[in-house]
């Protein structure tokens, strides 16, 4: 289906999560008719057009020409398009190209001389799928020419460039007569929809030349859009990428970074796409020519770079994701730097440690290796789940983003390589899951309940996604792409209807969307959203949940024990469409997961539907089932998934990380879809406790369960099978800046408190906000605001809700009486105190003009606080636990004398607190006396909870009971 989504001058404006773009209307007439959507494509012999079409058997017997890809059965299907039933090419009437004077319906051999293609080919077919509109493509191109002489821009200073000055009067002049170029035009009006370039050849020739180019192209950008009156014209640039990943010429290299360079400036953040083309380099010995610098003559090359730089302009275009309903948009991962001592530490021990210790893990178990099976490089059986491919995934993401504040040459190559096995493994028609491909190649899809074929697919997008946008390569984006085309074409409407039994893919398709501005993978998401609940089969029906007939069949595929998973008992929240669940049921993980897809959704269509049901499903978790750490998850029902309202044991708690890190996600969403601080104080809680204390402070030691009390026989472990507890750890430590801020058109909102740097732009001026601050161990946040010039906007802080008397946003947990409703926070700006700053939505707003160097001063006061416990949770009646600021704390055997299981907490017991730096990596412990039957009281010592377990393996609790006369056992 074609899509438009544009913004008219004036008229409207869409919010986009890569920035706000606007596209200028003229001469539009009054019948109302869609505007021609005008892209002008310009630049030197490449894109003139060097990809030969006929086949010349002489060379190579015709490998890299147009007809060879075409009648090629292993290519064929990918070209089919530019060939009509009869063999011949097709012309299109929906898009229009003019090519210095040669003009009409956009088909082959329109390059530098007739029997060539350049990018424009399949760019304008990517154009015109993509809109109803009518297409205009003006490309303007010569060879031989710099940036640095010949389109020297006007705002390089010195002479103009001569063929800078001929492509802006050739585009207008063809603009002013469109009736007399193109006969069909019909007056509707055009606008310039947005602007390719691909050149830099020849400015690589010059070490001068080469060292202006950054500065010279930022000025291209800058004066195009002023020639055509639009400072925001989406502009799409295809690096210099000769000689594939092999070109090792300081010169070319230094072109090719310029390319990418005005994605960094924040004037243009967002208007600006470089597509990345080394991965579209093919070699002599499968080309048409030997000529490197016109990429060795190869159509597929020049079909390769004109689909990206498309997909890159409709990413632009549309602002990929149209947060329709979002009150929040993030701020960009590479835009914030952590660099304070709670945080920074334990992301570099990631860094450092864990990413490499899974990665090691991962190919000791043999989930490497079956890459190589499925490839046939190795033979040998499968080893491990069916859910292998996704904890490499997941760690491959973790890299990814990992690499974007901790740059690493050695771990960038060593998963480059690993794509290249992955990608190897990957099947003609794009299927990719290597349990199938080497075991049972033939029983594709006919488990999707059990065997997560859709699970692994998602993880594997979401790396893809990371990837490519950290390092700019996108051989793994094009092979999550081709998965991605593949699965669309088995399910959807009039296909195949069903649905994945573990949740993930729905979030990672919307990533997709979300990277290459293609609505069928948005679509395809919700599609499977909206399946849950339904029959199955070869068209959406209803469920009759006493009739399981269709899953008798696989009976003798499933062991026994497993075979209740197979009832619509909600553990895969299939039991009923999701816009009817009213209650959190089933596997948490997988809860945590298809909720945060559905608050996607919301976000960017604005469906009141899904806005209502994720709400009314938040409120049930955080009102009866999750725990004060945060953690979700009893396996009351043996589903590693939530149990009844108010059910939650302690030892037997079951609270999965990976659960932890899904709620995490699921808050994160929940924030930016409504602004409400209420969800980031969960996150917070979770992100603290039930979090970090998933992993051990080495980084290379896991806990898959996290319970609230042991009795000494719990210890992390270095890996698991499966083993998604610990990728998902590694994977979530490099994202946690990406929680910390928000930003809105008025202004920024401050979510999480940590050190470091924030840059963020508003109201027309670039920011940057540096935040100093030593919590969680103390509550004094100084944040210095650092405008480009001064500007008028909001800053929201978000005032937690521990420190406005309620460790949470419902009654299930609540403080001490003398602790709740206190007014004990303060505020200043520029040292000058804020009796009543305005409150909005959980946030203290203050708007003013900022100026360079102004600062805020927030005090969060950290006393130590006693917490109660609903009384309907039974395991909690008479017990107390302890919190400090965000951290739960807990008594661990190793730092008390007496059993932990057995000590209590009278109410009038007092606390100190000492912050130790020698004591696992640094924190704040808490002093106290408990009295012990038959003996003096006794001094208690307790941790964060996240810190237990590091030391030695030892009886644990963070319920301890308030009177000695309760005698209650732990549960």
């Amino acid at each position: 289906m074609k899509t438009e989504r544009t913004c008219t001058v004036g008229k409207m404006l869409f919010v986009a999560l890569v920035g706000l773009i606007h596209l200028q209307i003229v001469q539009a007439d009054q019948a109302g008719k869609s505007p021609v959507k005008v892209f002008i494509l310009a630049g030197q012999s490449n894109m003139e057009g060097q990809g030969k079409i006929k086949i010349d058997t002489n060379r190579n017997e015709g490998r890299g020409s147009l007809e060879y890809l075409v009648k090629d059965p292993a290519t064929a299907k990918r070209y089919k398009h530019l060939v009509d039933d009869k063999g011949q090419w097709v012309v299109r009437d929906d898009v229009w190209i003019w090519y210095l004077g040669r003009k009409g319906g956009l088909t082959v051999g329109y390059g530098a001389r007739n029997d060539r293609i350049g990018p424009e080919l399949q760019f304008g077919h990517v154009m015109g799928d993509h809109f109803d509109n009518q297409v205009l493509l003006i490309k303007t191109a010569w060879g031989g020419k710099s940036l640095a002489k010949d389109f020297r821009p006007p705002g390089s200073g010195g002479q103009v460039g001569p063929y800078y000055t001929e492509m802006v009067k050739l585009a207008k002049d063809v603009l002013a007569n469109l009736k007399e170029h193109f006969p069909d035009y019909d007056g509707r009006g055009y606008e310039i929809a947005g602007f390719g370039w691909h050149q830099g050849w020849n400015d690589g020739c010059s070490m001068k030349d080469t060292n202006q180019y950054e500065e010279n192209l930022i000025h291209f950008i800058r004066d195009i859009r002023r020639e055509f009156g639009n400072k925001d014209i989406p502009f799409v640039i295809a690096n210099s990428g000769f000689g594939g990943w092999k070109q090792k010429i300081d010169r070319r290299l230094k072109i090719i970074r310029s390319q990418a360079a005005p994605l960094k400036h924040k004037e243009l953040k967002g208007t600006v796409a470089c597509v990345e083309t080394r991965d579209f380099f093919r070699p002599p010995e499968v080309s048409p020519s030997r000529q490197g610098y016109h990429w060795n003559s190869n159509a597929e090359t020049y079909f390769l770079i004109g689909d990206s730089m498309g997909q890159a302009m409709i990413k632009l275009c549309t602002g990929a994701a149209v947060n329709a309903g979002a009150r929040l948009r993030p701020v960009e991962l590479a835009d914030v730097k952590i660099q304070d001592d709670f945080w920074l530490p334990r992301i570099k021990i990631n860094h450092e440690t864990g990413i490499r210790h899974a990665f090691e893990k991962c190919d000791q178990t043999g989930s490497l290796a079956n890459f190589d099976k499925a490839t046939g490089v190795i033979s040998g059986e499968h080893r491990g789940t069916l859910a292998n491919d996704s904890d490499v995934y997941k760690v491959i993401e973790g890299a990814a983003y990992s690499l974007q504040h901790h740059p690493d040459s050695k771990l960038e190559a060593y998963v480059d390589k690993l794509i290249d096995r992955i990608i190897a493994a990957q099947q003609p028609d794009g299927y990719l899951n290597t349990y199938f491909t080497v075991k049972e190649p033939d029983k594709r899809w006919l488990n999707l309940r059990m065997w997560h074929e859709l699970y692994c697919a998602g993880h594997y997008f979401e790396a893809a996604v990371a990837y490519s946008q950290v390092t700019g390569k996108r051989k793994i984006l094009d092979s999550a792409v081709k998965l991605a085309d593949y699965i669309n074409s088995v399910f959807g409407p009039g296909k195949r209807y069903d649905v994945p039994g573990h949740e993930e893919i729905e979030l990672a398709l919307i990533k997709l969307y979300q990277t290459t501005g293609n609505e069928r993978y948005l679509n395809l998401s919700k599609f499977f959203l909206d399946e849950r609940g339904y029959a199955h089969g070869t068209q959406r029906s209803p469920f009759d949940p006493n009739d399981n007939s269709q899953y008798d069949k696989l009976s003798p595929l499933v062991p026994a024990r497993a075979k209740h998973r197979l009832i619509r008992n909600g553990r895969m929240q299939d039991h009923k469409p999701l816009i009817e669940q009213a209650e959190a049921v089933g596997h948490a993980v997988r809860a945590g997961y298809v909720y945060s897809a559905m608050a996607d959704i919301a976000s960017i269509t604005g469906d009141e539907a899904y806005t209502r049901v994720v709400k009314r499903l938040w409120e049930d978790v955080v009102s009866k089932k999750f725990y004060i750490t945060g953690a979700i998850g009893t396996a009351q029902y043996g589903d590693e998934g939530f149990g009844d309202g108010y059910k939650l044991p302690n030892q037997g708690a079951y609270c999965e990380t990976c659960a932890a890190v899904a709620y995490i996600l699921w808050n994160h969403r929940m924030n930016l879809l409504t602004g409400e601080a209420k969800y980031t104080d969960m996150l917070e809680l979770t992100l603290y406790n039930g979090f970090l204390g998933g992993v051990s402070l080495s980084g290379d030691k896991f806990f898959y369960v996290n319970p609230l009390a042991s009795k000494g026989k719990r210890q992390r472990r270095g890996w698991y099978v499966p083993a998604c507890c610990p990728s998902n750890v590694v994977r979530l430590f490099p994202q946690i800046g990406r929680f910390a801020y928000a930003v809105d058109n008025e202004g920024i909102y401050v979510n999480l408190y940590m050190g470091g740097v924030c840059e963020f732009d508003t109201k027309g001026t670039t920011v940057k906000m540096l935040q100093k601050t030593r919590y969680p161990w103390d509550g004094k946040v100084l944040i210095m605001i650092n405008p480009q010039t001064d500007s008028k906007f909001s800053v929201s802080l978000r005032i937690p809700r521990w420190v406005r008397g309620r460790p949470i946003p419902s009654d299930l947990y609540r403080f001490d009486e003398n602790s709740q409703n206190k007014r004990d926070w303060s505020l200043k700006v520029n040292g000058k105190p804020l009796q009543e700053p305005t409150m909005q939505r959980g946030y203290a707003v203050i708007e003013r003009t900022w100026r360079k160097g102004d600062q805020i001063e927030l005090t969060l006061p950290m006393p130590i606080r006693r917490v109660y416990a609903h009384p309907n949770i039974e395991a909690d009646r008479g017990r107390v636990a302890l919190m400090r600021g965000p951290l739960v704390y807990c008594l661990e055997e190793v730092d008390n004398r007496a059993d932990v299981l057995d000590l209590v907490l009278p109410s009038d017991i007092e606390f100190s607190t000492e912050y130790k730096d020698e004591l696992l990596g640094g924190l704040a412990v808490l002093h106290g006396r408990s009295p012990v039957a038959g003996v003096s009281p006794t001094k208690i010592t307790a941790i964060p909870y996240y810190a237990w377990n590091n030391r030695s393996i030892g009886k644990m609790a963070v319920w301890l009971r308030e009177e000695d006369k309760s005698r209650l056992n732990q549960r």
